[in-house]
């Protein structure tokens, strides 16, 4: 089935990589060298994108290195490159700007290659299948060959791909801060929020009562890695918060996470009262946290001993880790 929709980023990443299919790495500037045409189509999980074309500068004689793996703007590192006569075989690992393990092979027969490339990303399995034949004709290593509008169009692809992931990362950030979500500010990789504006912005609002207690939400081991990022003191906000909870009766806050004033607020606020006779919220508080300080009801006690004894409280469910909400944010990046 071939794919007519706009290529993932990895899927520019691999054609910029084949760009370079006939090119050392690292080709030193201003050497001369010869024009090769090469075709490259990439698959992604069944799906075909149509083969590409485009002509690049070549180096003179055998080739003794795989594909140039450092198109713009990306992270990847060769390795493992071993030579069998004709044959050059290679791994390949990319960081940025999207996480990629890949091994390659490639056979050059005189004046024409083949070869492929497979990799893993988050997205799956792709296979790029590669071929070329040397065109001839002078050219400068390390730069487009003039008049191939492919390679060009190859390379504004790339870019487009890649400013796309970039306003959509911006998008989710920028939500992340909205909701004092931790998860994209603690993961790392290139999907990760560090180092953007909207870490300082996530890291202004960790110190207000608002943004910890929101934050408060998403776990204590959360809160206190996002501390560390943001290179906070928690004491300080954690008392200031409880002080400002005491000030606005916030019992739920008070009953999670503020220990001390809890205490206290049950002793003001449960001691020689009966539960019948509390409001709703405070009774829920009272029958929680200070239920030895209330006052037993003679009627409710009497009807407990005749009624069957409650039901245990279910247990909790596990509040969605960090990396699990990562997951969920970076399928909205990626678009799958």
């Amino acid at each position: 089935m071939t794919m007519r929709t706009r290529p993932s980023h990895a899927a520019a990443l691999l054609l910029a990589l084949a760009a370079g299919a006939a090119v050392a790495a690292d080709p030193p500037a201003g050497k001369k060298g010869v024009i090769w045409e090469s075709t490259t189509a990439v698959e992604v999980s069944g799906m075909s994108m149509p083969p590409q074309t485009m002509r690049t500068c070549t180096p003179e004689g055998d080739w003794k290195e795989p594909p140039s793996t450092q198109p713009p703007d990306s992270k990847c590192k060769v390795t493992d490159v071993k030579q069998s006569g004709k044959t050059i075989t290679w791994k390949m690992a990319c960081d940025q700007p999207e996480k990629m393990t890949g091994a390659g092979s490639m056979t050059r027969d005189g004046d024409t290659y083949r070869g492929t490339m497979d990799v893993t990303s988050k997205q799956g399995a792709m296979q790029m299948k590669m071929s070329g034949r040397k065109v001839g004709g002078a050219c400068e290593l390390g730069k487009p060959v003039a008049g191939d509008a492919r390679q060009a169009e190859m390379m504004a692809m790339m870019e487009q791909s890649k400013q796309g992931m970039a306003r959509e990362l911006e998008k989710q950030c920028t939500s992340a801060v909205r909701e004092m979500n931790p998860a994209l500010f603690l993961m790392k990789g290139a999907y990760s929020c560090q180092g953007t504006p909207q870490q300082a912005e996530f890291c202004k609002r960790l110190q207000t009562d608002e943004g910890f207690r929101k934050l408060g939400q998403a776990g204590e081991e959360n809160l206190e890695k996002s501390a560390k990022l943001c290179k906070v003191d928690l004491a300080p906000l954690r008392s200031r918060a409880c002080a400002d909870a005491v000030r606005r009766k916030d019992l739920a806050y008070l009953g999670a996470s503020c220990p001390a004033e809890r205490k206290a607020m049950a002793q003001k606020e449960c001691a020689g009262k009966e539960d019948s006779n509390l409001a709703p919220d405070l009774r829920d508080f009272c029958l929680r946290h200070g239920k030895e300080l209330l006052i037993q009801d003679p009627k409710a006690k009497a009807t407990k001993k005749k009624s069957a004894p409650a039901a245990p409280e279910p247990e909790p469910e596990p509040k969605e880790g960090a990396v699990d909400q990562g997951k969920k944010a970076l399928k909205g990046i990626l678009g799958f």
